[in-house]
């Protein structure tokens, strides 16, 4: 019996983990194979009976700077922001980088909002900030959000198609705001930036509910859903 996987970035470099031990699991049964997209290399041999593909969907965590992403309307928003002792970061590169550049420029936002590029070590930067702001105008499931979230992050969203509601409990584990509503997120930003209290409560429940999406939880999903389909 053959079994073909499918699977997502988990972010973070987990897909491979999980790959791994799910074909270890199934191998004395089943010949797994993944599929790849573009390019089909062999990511990990398992024993002599079994190889398995690697299929990568999505880069690593940095954003892409796209007009999805709006970094220029999360920009906008912090220029209103007063409590200019949080610096804005912004990780990732694309085709609007230039265009950020000019709308910082034109802000006069150049010693308070980064542009920082491509990075390894995005958790290093997950780490060092308090808070992480989706301006999303549609996501997947939004690996970064678990990321930011996991590393203790307070988080902030706008509940834009389909993700973020689906992990972000509104006021206990992050902040969702009315999608697109730029009103509301500046309100929302505003108090969270002025309440250490609300940063600390957010960021605790954040850490407990991504370990619902642990690689050992993943896991766990994964082999009990397989189990069902192969008995």
């Amino acid at each position: 019996m053959r079994m073909l996987f499918v699977i997502p970035s988990l972010g973070m470099g987990e897909a491979e983990r999980v790959l791994s031990l799910l074909a270890n699991y199934f191998s004395s049964k089943l010949e797994v194979h993944i599929l790849t997209i573009c390019k089909s290399e062999i990511f990990y041999d398992l024993r002599d009976d079994i190889t398995v593909h690697m299929l990568d969907l999505c880069g690593k965590s940095n954003g892409r700077l796209n007009k999805v992403k709006q970094f220029d309307v999360l920009i906008d928003i912090y220029s209103n922001l007063d409590a200019k002792k949080f610096k804005l970061y912004i990780i990732g590169d694309g085709e609007e980088r230039e265009n950020l550049k000019n709308i910082i420029k034109g802000k006069k936002l150049e010693n308070s909002v980064r542009l920082i590029g491509r990075v390894k070590d995005i958790e290093r930067y997950y780490a060092r900030a308090k808070i992480f702001a989706l301006t999303s105008r549609f996501e997947a499931f939004s690996n970064v959000l678990i990321e930011a979230m996991s590393c203790g992050c307070a988080v902030i969203s706008f509940d834009c198609p389909y993700g973020p509601a689906e992990i972000i409990s509104d006021n206990i584990d992050g902040l969702l705001v009315r999608n697109q509503d730029k009103e509301e997120f500046l309100i929302k930003l505003s108090e969270l930036v002025k309440n250490d209290n609300l940063i600390k409560r957010l960021s605790e429940n954040a850490i407990e509910k991504a370990k619902k999406y642990s690689f050992n939880e993943i896991v766990k999903m994964w082999e009990k859903e397989i189990n069902r389909i192969i008995r």
